[in-house]
């Protein structure tokens, strides 16, 4: 990996991991054909999510294009965090926007990485953060006097987990049942993800 790729792939990591409440990171892409945005936000289970927003052509912001129409393209004004990326340096069109956007939007991010495919590696970003809450699965535990089964809940993979983390599941009882998986929000109650069930064998996992 090029340094330049790997020093934005850090400097992406570090703004999504930064992302808090109803804030959102701007991603901008000035390439040779024009301006493409991207928006990074969390869900409501702090999940980063990464839409592709505009996409506009050099001829479509004028010509030549100027400042004002190249900042309202990449998002205006705002105090959202911005990680610009050119991706066609050398080009005077996307040098030239990178450094007004960098000028317009103080603490933004400016890297210029030639050929980048920048939706490609912000999907890697996002896909590869920790969790940010912990997951388990809810099942029913029978009741040894005979009454009505109870749900309980199992962490099974904690918050700060990385991608491709991997648990053992193993049925300490005959025909354990395991109907859903859950995350913990930060008031300790538990939101559905997904729902289904298996039938858990003694001693099968």
């Amino acid at each position: 990996m090029r340094e330049t790729e790997a020093r934005l792939r850090s400097a992406l990591a570090s703004a999504v991991s930064a992302l808090r409440g109803s804030r959102h990171l701007n991603v901008v892409e000035l390439g040779a054909a024009g301006v493409t945005t991207f928006d990074v936000h969390r869900d409501e289970t702090g999940t980063p999510r990464a839409a592709t927003g505009l996409m506009l052509a050099w001829r479509e912001l004028g010509t030549p294009p100027g400042r004002r129409r190249i900042v309202q393209a990449a998002g205006g004004v705002s105090d959202e965090a911005v990680v610009i990326v050119c991706s066609a340096p050398g080009e005077d069109l996307p040098d030239l926007a990178g450094s007004w956007l960098a000028e317009t939007r103080p603490g933004s991010v400016l890297e210029r990485v030639p050929g980048l495919k920048v939706a490609e590696l912000l999907r890697e970003v996002v896909a590869d953060e920790p969790l940010q809450q912990p997951y388990g699965l809810i099942g029913l535990i029978p009741d040894p006097l005979g009454g009505e089964p109870r749900p309980a809940a199992v962490t099974v993979f904690p918050a700060g987990v990385a991608r491709g983390a991997t648990a053992e599941l193993v049925g300490l009882r005959p025909r354990n049942r395991a109907f859903c998986a859950a995350c913990e929000q930060p008031t300790q109650r538990h939101r559905l993800r997904k729902a289904g069930s298996v039938n858990q064998e003694v001693g099968t996992s």
